[in-house]
């Protein structure tokens, strides 16, 4: 059977595309992962129907690194002898174009999941940039998990329209909408666990620790509200980015903001959860909004690439200009205080999310893709 080779730069990402991998699987395909080591890798590693190959990658500009990390990419593509090499995003996409070029696969998928030169200045926006534009000019195949990040691309002059394409709706593998018979226990259990009052509103934070996601702006938004709801509290979920720390200290020494490196049971902080906040300066396809509206949970993001394809205006969420707090403020305000919009909102992102981030039609979509060509 032929191989097909993914990479995806650090365990913490693969929640992005676990699914897509193991559906690939379930479609008679073998399917390998090249990953940095981690807690998503190792448990990922215990599925029989993943061949997973720890490969030590980081997400900050490295050059040392960087380039053992295509040296040992190289040596793994000659051990396996793939037909298909699949980068999912920047570093891997990178590392991955540049060895299986370098071994002659034809077959050469880039997934973009996101541009971080879009925010950069400078040297560094310029090195971004050509890093991408380099990543895309060694793949055979260019997809974008949503409509903004393929648009962007086309109009920097970075590929060209019809040798970009997105599957479906967006999104590398589609959201499960969970059982609604389960939120009434989960949602309790997950508040007693943390000693969360039950009438208490909780606001949930679901991505990594890191300056770029906009949690400056949160930390003023909530210390500006908390003492207009004193039975409000604020979670915390994701790891902290050593690469890009945030100074975040009135949030962490607040005793109604809980912090947690990865949630126990992620299905239960979505059932507890009353609003999610995601004030980001830039995404691909923020899975936490999505994932938010399948729960039936409002959100509140900014009008920046990714976090636009994943919020209906007025409709399943909120959307505001990045880098502004007051902004912020006010929307999380508006929604904090009436229950009744947060429900209505959230009524109508879990039906969207439905109809729109299926994930069987995605995995199959790309299963044939893949059939295509080998």
């Amino acid at each position: 059977m032929s191989v097909i080779l993914h990479f995806c730069t650090s365990s913490d990402l693969l929640p992005t595309i676990s699914r897509l991998l193991l559906g690939l699987a379930a479609e008679g395909l073998e399917i390998h992962l090249a990953c940095s080591a981690g807690p998503e890798f190792d448990a990922l590693r215990e599925d029989e129907r993943i061949r997973c190959h720890p490969l030590e990658m980081v997400r900050e500009v490295h050059p040392l690194k960087d380039s053992l990390a295509v040296v040992e990419a190289i040596r793994l593509i000659k051990a396996l002898d793939p037909k298909i090499v699949h980068g999912h995003h920047s570093k891997a996409g990178l590392i991955a174009m540049t060895a299986a070029q370098a071994c002659g696969v034809k077959q050469r998928f880039y997934h973009v999941h996101g541009l971080p030169y879009t925010i950069r200045k400078g040297p560094r926006r310029a090195l971004f940039r050509n890093a991408e534009r380099a990543t895309i000019y060694m793949s055979s195949r260019t997809f974008s998990v949503s409509a903004s990040i393929r648009t962007q691309l086309i109009i920097d002059g970075l590929i060209a329209a019809p040798k970009i394409e997105v599957l479906g709706h967006g999104s590398a593998q589609g959201i499960e909408i969970p059982d609604v018979s389960q939120k009434a226990q989960k949602r309790s259990e997950f508040r007693r666990a943390n000693s969360i009052p039950e009438a208490a509103l909780v606001l949930l934070y679901n991505s990594r620790l890191n300056p770029e996601k906009g949690l400056i702006e949160l930390e003023q938004a909530w210390l500006e509200l908390r003492s207009h709801y004193p039975e409000s509290y604020l979670i915390l979920a994701g790891p902290e980015d050593s690469a890009q720390p945030v100074n975040i200290t009135g949030l962490r020494h607040d005793g109604r903001v809980l912090i947690f490196p990865a949630l126990p049971d992620r299905s239960a902080a979505y059932w507890a959860a009353d609003l999610v906040v995601l004030p980001s300066y830039r995404e691909g396809l923020p899975l936490s909004l999505l994932e938010a509206a399948a729960y039936g949970v409002p959100t509140i993001a900014t009008q920046t690439l990714g976090c636009v394809d994943a919020v209906l205006p007025h409709e399943t969420g909120i959307l505001i200009p990045p880098y502004d707090p007051e902004a912020l403020i006010e929307a999380m305000d508006e929604l904090m205080q009436n229950a009744e919009r947060r429900h209505k909102l959230g009524a109508a992102g879990r039906k969207w999310v439905s109809k729109q981030f299926a994930p069987r039609p995605l995995v199959v979509a790309l299963a044939e893709i893949y059939k295509e060509v080998l």
